[in-house]
Protein backbone atom coordinates (compact mmCIF):
# COMPACT_ATOMS: atom_id res chain seq x y z
CA UNK A 1 0.00 0.00 0.00
CA UNK A 2 2.94 2.34 0.62
CA UNK A 3 3.55 2.47 -3.13
CA UNK A 4 0.60 4.77 -3.68
CA UNK A 5 0.97 8.01 -1.68
CA UNK A 6 4.35 9.59 -1.07
CA UNK A 7 6.08 12.94 -0.97
CA UNK A 8 8.15 13.75 -3.96
CA UNK A 9 11.36 14.87 -2.26
CA UNK A 10 12.83 15.30 1.18
CA UNK A 11 15.52 17.91 0.66
CA UNK A 12 18.37 18.21 3.12
CA UNK A 13 20.58 20.53 1.10
CA UNK A 14 21.36 24.19 1.67
CA UNK A 15 22.11 25.59 -1.74
CA UNK A 16 23.81 28.95 -2.31
CA UNK A 17 25.31 29.07 1.22
CA UNK A 18 28.98 29.93 1.18
CA UNK A 19 31.44 27.89 3.19
CA UNK A 20 31.56 29.99 6.35
CA UNK A 21 31.38 29.29 10.06
CA UNK A 22 27.68 30.15 9.94
CA UNK A 23 27.09 27.76 7.06
CA UNK A 24 28.96 25.02 8.95
CA UNK A 25 26.71 25.49 11.98
CA UNK A 26 23.63 25.34 9.79
CA UNK A 27 24.92 22.18 8.14
CA UNK A 28 25.40 20.54 11.52
CA UNK A 29 21.85 21.36 12.56
CA UNK A 30 20.46 20.06 9.28
CA UNK A 31 22.60 16.92 9.66
CA UNK A 32 21.15 16.35 13.16
CA UNK A 33 17.67 16.89 11.75
CA UNK A 34 18.31 14.34 9.01
CA UNK A 35 19.65 11.84 11.49
CA UNK A 36 16.66 12.26 13.81
CA UNK A 37 14.31 11.92 10.86
CA UNK A 38 15.90 8.65 9.76
CA UNK A 39 15.54 7.33 13.31
CA UNK A 40 11.86 8.26 13.31
CA UNK A 41 12.34 10.99 15.91
CA UNK A 42 10.17 13.56 14.16
CA UNK A 43 9.98 16.05 17.04
CA UNK A 44 13.78 16.11 17.40
CA UNK A 45 14.17 16.53 13.65
CA UNK A 46 11.73 19.44 13.67
CA UNK A 47 13.61 21.16 16.53
CA UNK A 48 16.87 20.91 14.59
CA UNK A 49 15.30 22.29 11.43
CA UNK A 50 13.77 25.14 13.42
CA UNK A 51 17.21 25.93 14.88
CA UNK A 52 18.73 25.84 11.40
CA UNK A 53 16.06 28.20 10.10
CA UNK A 54 17.08 30.80 12.70
CA UNK A 55 20.47 31.07 10.98
CA UNK A 56 19.04 30.63 7.48
CA UNK A 57 15.51 32.10 7.61
CA UNK A 58 15.29 32.41 3.82
CA UNK A 59 16.25 28.84 3.02
CA UNK A 60 13.39 27.23 1.04
CA UNK A 61 14.91 23.79 1.57
CA UNK A 62 14.59 23.97 5.35
CA UNK A 63 10.97 25.05 4.96
CA UNK A 64 10.50 22.07 2.66
CA UNK A 65 12.01 19.66 5.21
CA UNK A 66 9.75 21.07 7.93
CA UNK A 67 6.79 20.55 5.63
CA UNK A 68 7.66 16.87 5.26
CA UNK A 69 7.92 16.46 9.04
CA UNK A 70 4.54 18.11 9.59
CA UNK A 71 3.04 15.91 6.86
CA UNK A 72 4.47 12.84 8.58
CA UNK A 73 2.84 14.04 11.82
CA UNK A 74 -0.50 14.41 9.97
CA UNK A 75 -0.48 18.16 10.62
CA UNK A 76 -1.42 18.97 7.04
CA UNK A 77 -2.22 22.62 7.72
CA UNK A 78 1.31 23.38 8.93
CA UNK A 79 2.73 21.18 6.20
CA UNK A 80 0.88 23.27 3.65
CA UNK A 81 2.17 26.51 5.19
CA UNK A 82 5.76 25.21 5.08
CA UNK A 83 5.52 24.07 1.46
CA UNK A 84 3.97 27.42 0.52
CA UNK A 85 6.90 29.27 2.14
CA UNK A 86 9.32 26.99 0.31
CA UNK A 87 7.51 27.62 -2.95
CA UNK A 88 7.58 31.41 -2.52
CA UNK A 89 11.31 31.39 -1.76
CA UNK A 90 12.20 28.86 -4.47
CA UNK A 91 15.05 29.98 -6.74
CA UNK A 92 14.42 27.60 -9.62
CA UNK A 93 11.37 26.20 -11.38
CA UNK A 94 12.08 22.51 -10.73
CA UNK A 95 12.33 22.98 -6.97
CA UNK A 96 9.13 25.06 -6.99
CA UNK A 97 7.46 22.26 -8.96
CA UNK A 98 8.30 19.84 -6.11
CA UNK A 99 6.77 22.27 -3.62
CA UNK A 100 3.59 22.49 -5.70
CA UNK A 101 3.47 18.70 -5.94
CA UNK A 102 3.52 18.33 -2.17
CA UNK A 103 0.97 21.11 -1.80
CA UNK A 104 -1.21 18.94 -4.01
CA UNK A 105 -0.66 16.09 -1.56
CA UNK A 106 -1.74 18.31 1.34
CA UNK A 107 -4.88 19.35 -0.51
CA UNK A 108 -5.56 15.67 -1.22
CA UNK A 109 -5.47 14.89 2.52
CA UNK A 110 -7.83 17.80 3.21
CA UNK A 111 -10.18 16.39 0.57
CA UNK A 112 -10.15 13.02 2.28
CA UNK A 113 -10.91 14.63 5.66
CA UNK A 114 -13.82 16.66 4.28
CA UNK A 115 -15.24 13.59 2.57
CA UNK A 116 -16.66 12.35 5.89
CA UNK A 117 -18.64 15.53 6.55
CA UNK A 118 -19.18 17.63 3.43
CA UNK A 119 -18.95 16.20 -0.09
CA UNK A 120 -19.01 19.65 -1.70
CA UNK A 121 -16.06 20.87 0.39
CA UNK A 122 -14.25 17.63 -0.36
CA UNK A 123 -14.80 18.16 -4.07
CA UNK A 124 -13.49 21.74 -3.82
CA UNK A 125 -10.33 20.50 -2.06
CA UNK A 126 -9.77 17.87 -4.78
CA UNK A 127 -10.05 20.63 -7.40
CA UNK A 128 -7.46 22.58 -5.45
CA UNK A 129 -5.08 19.61 -5.43
CA UNK A 130 -5.45 19.30 -9.21
CA UNK A 131 -4.57 22.98 -9.59
CA UNK A 132 -1.37 22.41 -7.59
CA UNK A 133 -0.41 19.41 -9.73
CA UNK A 134 -1.12 21.41 -12.88
CA UNK A 135 1.12 24.20 -11.58
CA UNK A 136 3.88 21.71 -10.84
CA UNK A 137 3.59 20.39 -14.40
CA UNK A 138 3.77 23.88 -15.88
CA UNK A 139 6.97 24.47 -13.88
CA UNK A 140 8.46 21.07 -14.69
CA UNK A 141 6.84 19.21 -17.63
CA UNK A 142 8.98 16.13 -16.87
CA UNK A 143 7.17 15.62 -13.57
CA UNK A 144 5.02 12.73 -14.79
CA UNK A 145 3.81 11.93 -11.26
CA UNK A 146 1.73 15.11 -11.27
CA UNK A 147 -0.06 14.08 -14.46
CA UNK A 148 -0.73 10.60 -13.05
CA UNK A 149 -2.07 12.01 -9.78
CA UNK A 150 -4.43 14.31 -11.70
CA UNK A 151 -5.93 11.25 -13.42
CA UNK A 152 -6.35 9.46 -10.08
CA UNK A 153 -8.10 12.43 -8.50
CA UNK A 154 -10.39 12.89 -11.47
CA UNK A 155 -11.62 9.34 -10.94
CA UNK A 156 -12.27 10.10 -7.27
CA UNK A 157 -14.02 13.36 -8.16
CA UNK A 158 -16.30 11.49 -10.55
CA UNK A 159 -17.27 9.16 -7.72
CA UNK A 160 -18.00 12.12 -5.42
CA UNK A 161 -20.06 13.85 -8.10
CA UNK A 162 -22.13 10.68 -8.45
CA UNK A 163 -22.78 10.72 -4.69
CA UNK A 164 -23.69 14.41 -4.76
CA UNK A 165 -26.13 13.82 -7.63
CA UNK A 166 -27.74 10.94 -5.74
CA UNK A 167 -28.14 13.15 -2.69
CA UNK A 168 -29.67 15.88 -4.84
CA UNK A 169 -32.21 13.39 -6.21
CA UNK A 170 -33.07 12.28 -2.68
CA UNK A 171 -33.44 15.90 -1.60
CA UNK A 172 -35.67 16.60 -4.59
CA UNK A 173 -37.93 13.69 -3.62
CA UNK A 174 -38.04 15.03 -0.06
CA UNK A 175 -39.06 18.47 -1.26
CA UNK A 176 -41.77 17.02 -3.51
CA UNK A 177 -43.14 14.96 -0.61
CA UNK A 178 -43.03 18.04 1.58
CA UNK A 179 -44.99 20.08 -0.95
CA UNK A 180 -47.67 17.38 -0.98
CA UNK A 181 -47.81 17.52 2.81
CA UNK A 182 -48.21 21.29 2.70
CA UNK A 183 -51.06 21.03 0.18
CA UNK A 184 -52.69 18.34 2.31
CA UNK A 185 -52.51 20.53 5.41
CA UNK A 186 -53.99 23.50 3.56
CA UNK A 187 -57.00 21.39 2.52
CA UNK A 188 -57.43 20.11 6.09
CA UNK A 189 -57.37 23.68 7.42
CA UNK A 190 -59.98 24.67 4.85
CA UNK A 191 -62.22 21.77 5.88
CA UNK A 192 -61.84 22.55 9.58
CA UNK A 193 -62.69 26.19 8.93
CA UNK A 194 -65.88 25.17 7.07
CA UNK A 195 -66.96 22.83 9.89
CA UNK A 196 -66.31 25.59 12.43
CA UNK A 197 -68.35 28.13 10.42
CA UNK A 198 -71.27 25.75 10.10
CA UNK A 199 -71.15 24.87 13.80
CA UNK A 200 -71.25 28.54 14.76
CA UNK A 201 -74.39 29.00 12.65
CA UNK A 202 -76.17 25.88 13.92
CA UNK A 203 -78.35 25.98 17.03
CA UNK A 204 -78.60 23.07 19.45
CA UNK A 205 -82.18 22.45 18.39
CA UNK A 206 -81.12 21.28 14.94
CA UNK A 207 -80.13 17.78 16.03
CA UNK A 208 -79.83 16.30 12.52
CA UNK A 209 -77.53 19.12 11.45
CA UNK A 210 -75.35 18.66 14.54
CA UNK A 211 -75.09 14.93 13.84
CA UNK A 212 -73.94 15.68 10.29
CA UNK A 213 -71.31 18.14 11.60
CA UNK A 214 -70.19 15.56 14.17
CA UNK A 215 -69.62 13.00 11.39
CA UNK A 216 -67.64 15.54 9.38
CA UNK A 217 -65.55 16.36 12.46
CA UNK A 218 -64.90 12.63 13.03
CA UNK A 219 -63.76 12.24 9.43
CA UNK A 220 -61.45 15.24 9.74
CA UNK A 221 -60.06 13.92 13.04
CA UNK A 222 -59.25 10.59 11.36
CA UNK A 223 -57.59 12.44 8.47
CA UNK A 224 -55.46 14.37 10.98
CA UNK A 225 -54.50 11.16 12.77
CA UNK A 226 -53.52 9.45 9.50
CA UNK A 227 -51.36 12.44 8.60
CA UNK A 228 -49.66 12.28 11.99
CA UNK A 229 -49.01 8.54 11.51
CA UNK A 230 -47.37 9.19 8.13
CA UNK A 231 -45.07 11.74 9.74
CA UNK A 232 -44.16 9.16 12.39
CA UNK A 233 -43.07 6.81 9.60
CA UNK A 234 -41.00 9.59 8.02
CA UNK A 235 -39.30 10.26 11.36
CA UNK A 236 -38.58 6.55 11.80
CA UNK A 237 -36.97 6.48 8.35
CA UNK A 238 -34.92 9.55 9.28
CA UNK A 239 -33.76 7.74 12.42
CA UNK A 240 -32.59 4.74 10.38
CA UNK A 241 -30.70 7.03 8.00
CA UNK A 242 -29.13 8.77 10.98
CA UNK A 243 -27.83 5.46 12.33
CA UNK A 244 -26.37 4.57 8.93
CA UNK A 245 -24.63 7.92 8.51
CA UNK A 246 -23.58 8.94 12.01
CA UNK A 247 -20.46 10.70 10.68
CA UNK A 248 -22.51 12.88 8.34
CA UNK A 249 -25.13 13.78 10.93
CA UNK A 250 -25.18 17.30 12.37
CA UNK A 251 -28.88 17.45 13.38
CA UNK A 252 -30.15 15.32 16.30
CA UNK A 253 -33.41 13.51 15.48
CA UNK A 254 -35.16 15.14 18.44
CA UNK A 255 -34.63 18.52 16.73
CA UNK A 256 -36.07 17.34 13.41
CA UNK A 257 -38.59 19.94 12.11
CA UNK A 258 -41.23 17.24 11.53
CA UNK A 259 -41.37 16.61 15.28
CA UNK A 260 -43.00 20.02 15.76
CA UNK A 261 -45.39 19.36 12.89
CA UNK A 262 -46.44 16.05 14.42
CA UNK A 263 -46.94 17.62 17.84
CA UNK A 264 -49.30 20.26 16.40
CA UNK A 265 -51.22 17.59 14.49
CA UNK A 266 -51.63 15.44 17.59
CA UNK A 267 -52.91 18.48 19.53
CA UNK A 268 -55.33 19.25 16.70
CA UNK A 269 -56.56 15.65 16.76
CA UNK A 270 -57.33 15.89 20.49
CA UNK A 271 -59.33 19.11 20.01
CA UNK A 272 -61.20 17.63 17.03
CA UNK A 273 -62.17 14.56 19.02
CA UNK A 274 -63.50 16.69 21.88
CA UNK A 275 -65.40 18.92 19.45
CA UNK A 276 -67.03 15.89 17.85
CA UNK A 277 -68.09 14.53 21.23
CA UNK A 278 -69.67 17.85 22.20
CA UNK A 279 -71.56 18.03 18.90
CA UNK A 280 -72.97 14.56 19.57
CA UNK A 281 -74.13 15.87 22.96
CA UNK A 282 -75.88 18.80 21.25
CA UNK A 283 -73.40 21.39 22.60
CA UNK A 284 -72.37 23.39 19.53
CA UNK A 285 -71.14 26.49 21.42
CA UNK A 286 -68.50 24.63 23.52
CA UNK A 287 -67.59 22.58 20.43
CA UNK A 288 -66.60 25.73 18.52
CA UNK A 289 -63.90 26.49 21.12
CA UNK A 290 -62.30 23.08 20.48
CA UNK A 291 -62.67 23.60 16.75
CA UNK A 292 -60.93 26.99 16.96
CA UNK A 293 -58.06 25.41 18.90
CA UNK A 294 -57.84 22.59 16.36
CA UNK A 295 -57.73 25.15 13.56
CA UNK A 296 -54.89 27.03 15.30
CA UNK A 297 -52.90 23.81 15.76
CA UNK A 298 -53.33 22.89 12.08
CA UNK A 299 -52.12 26.34 11.03
CA UNK A 300 -49.10 26.01 13.33
CA UNK A 301 -48.34 22.63 11.78
CA UNK A 302 -48.44 24.27 8.35
CA UNK A 303 -46.08 27.04 9.52
CA UNK A 304 -43.55 24.57 10.93
CA UNK A 305 -43.38 22.48 7.79
CA UNK A 306 -43.40 25.53 5.47
CA UNK A 307 -40.56 27.11 7.47
CA UNK A 308 -38.45 23.97 7.00
CA UNK A 309 -39.07 24.03 3.26
CA UNK A 310 -38.25 27.75 2.86
CA UNK A 311 -35.07 27.48 4.93
CA UNK A 312 -33.85 24.59 2.81
CA UNK A 313 -34.52 26.46 -0.44
CA UNK A 314 -32.75 29.64 0.73
CA UNK A 315 -29.74 27.70 2.03
CA UNK A 316 -29.42 25.76 -1.22
CA UNK A 317 -29.56 29.00 -3.21
CA UNK A 318 -26.97 30.73 -1.01
CA UNK A 319 -24.66 27.72 -1.09
CA UNK A 320 -24.94 27.52 -4.86
CA UNK A 321 -24.08 31.22 -5.30
CA UNK A 322 -21.21 31.00 -2.81
CA UNK A 323 -19.79 27.91 -4.49
CA UNK A 324 -19.99 29.54 -7.93
CA UNK A 325 -18.06 32.61 -6.71
CA UNK A 326 -15.42 30.42 -5.03
CA UNK A 327 -14.93 28.35 -8.17
CA UNK A 328 -14.52 31.47 -10.30
CA UNK A 329 -12.00 32.94 -7.86
CA UNK A 330 -9.97 29.71 -7.72
CA UNK A 331 -9.97 29.45 -11.50
CA UNK A 332 -8.57 32.98 -11.83
CA UNK A 333 -5.92 32.27 -9.18
CA UNK A 334 -4.94 29.05 -10.93
CA UNK A 335 -4.56 30.81 -14.27
CA UNK A 336 -2.49 33.58 -12.68
CA UNK A 337 -0.16 31.13 -10.92
CA UNK A 338 0.20 29.08 -14.09
CA UNK A 339 1.33 32.17 -16.02
CA UNK A 340 3.80 33.03 -13.26
CA UNK A 341 5.18 29.49 -13.35
CA UNK A 342 5.65 29.58 -17.11
CA UNK A 343 7.43 32.94 -16.86
CA UNK A 344 9.74 31.65 -14.15
CA UNK A 345 10.48 28.51 -16.16
CA UNK A 346 11.64 30.63 -19.12
CA UNK A 347 13.89 32.68 -16.83
CA UNK A 348 15.44 29.50 -15.40
CA UNK A 349 16.10 28.14 -18.88
CA UNK A 350 18.06 31.29 -19.70
CA UNK A 351 20.19 30.82 -16.58
CA UNK A 352 21.00 27.18 -17.34
CA UNK A 353 23.91 28.12 -19.60
CA UNK A 354 25.76 29.94 -16.82
CA UNK A 355 24.89 27.49 -14.11
CA UNK A 356 25.60 24.28 -16.01
CA UNK A 357 28.96 23.57 -14.43
CA UNK A 358 27.71 24.28 -10.95
CA UNK A 359 24.72 22.03 -11.58
CA UNK A 360 26.98 19.13 -12.57
CA UNK A 361 29.00 19.52 -9.38
CA UNK A 362 25.84 19.60 -7.33
CA UNK A 363 24.68 16.36 -8.92
CA UNK A 364 27.92 14.63 -7.99
CA UNK A 365 28.08 15.85 -4.39
CA UNK A 366 24.52 16.40 -3.33
CA UNK A 367 21.70 13.89 -3.50
CA UNK A 368 18.36 14.61 -1.92
CA UNK A 369 16.89 12.56 0.88
CA UNK A 370 13.17 12.05 0.58
CA UNK A 371 10.50 10.96 3.02
CA UNK A 372 7.74 8.48 2.33
CA UNK A 373 4.43 9.79 3.58
CA UNK A 374 1.82 7.64 5.35
CA UNK A 375 -0.50 5.66 3.08
CA UNK A 376 -3.82 6.60 4.72
CA UNK A 377 -5.30 7.48 1.33
CA UNK A 378 -4.11 4.31 -0.37
CA UNK A 379 -7.40 2.49 -0.02
CA UNK A 380 -9.38 5.25 -1.68
CA UNK A 381 -7.01 5.52 -4.58
CA UNK A 382 -6.62 1.77 -5.03
CA UNK A 383 -10.36 1.15 -4.94
CA UNK A 384 -10.93 3.76 -7.61
CA UNK A 385 -8.27 2.19 -9.78
CA UNK A 386 -9.61 -1.34 -9.31
CA UNK A 387 -13.12 -0.16 -10.12
CA UNK A 388 -11.84 1.28 -13.38
CA UNK A 389 -9.51 -1.72 -13.89
CA UNK A 390 -6.72 0.74 -14.19
CA UNK A 391 -3.88 1.36 -11.77
CA UNK A 392 -2.52 4.91 -11.76
CA UNK A 393 -0.54 5.19 -8.50
CA UNK A 394 0.55 8.29 -6.67
CA UNK A 395 4.27 8.05 -7.34
CA UNK A 396 7.52 9.77 -6.48
CA UNK A 397 11.20 9.50 -6.97
CA UNK A 398 13.53 8.92 -4.07
CA UNK A 399 17.23 9.41 -3.44
CA UNK A 400 19.50 8.80 -0.51
CA UNK A 401 21.77 11.36 1.08
CA UNK A 402 25.37 10.89 0.19
CA UNK A 403 26.49 14.15 1.71
CA UNK A 404 25.12 16.46 4.41
CA UNK A 405 25.56 20.19 4.03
Amino acid sequence: MSNYIKTLYFLCVLLSIQITVSATNISKKVHLGNKSYKLGKLNDALVNYENASIDAPESPHIFFNKGVIYYKKNDFKKAQESFEHASLKAEDAKFEAKCKFNLGNCAFQESKRQGDSDLNKSLAAYKKSILYYQESLSLDPTLKESAENIEVIRLIMKSILDKINKEKKKEKKKQEAQKKMIEKLKKMIEKQQKVLNKTQKTSKEKIDKLKELSNKQDFLQKETQDFSNNISKALQQAKQNLNKNKKNSTLPLIDHPLNKTKKHLDNAGVEQEQASQKLKNNKPAPATKNQEKALTELKNALKSISKKNNNGTKQDKKQGQKKQKQDQKKQKQGQKKQKQGQKKQKQDQKKQGTQGKQGKNDKKGNKSAMAQLPGDADKILKEEKENKKKQIPFQSRYATVDKDW
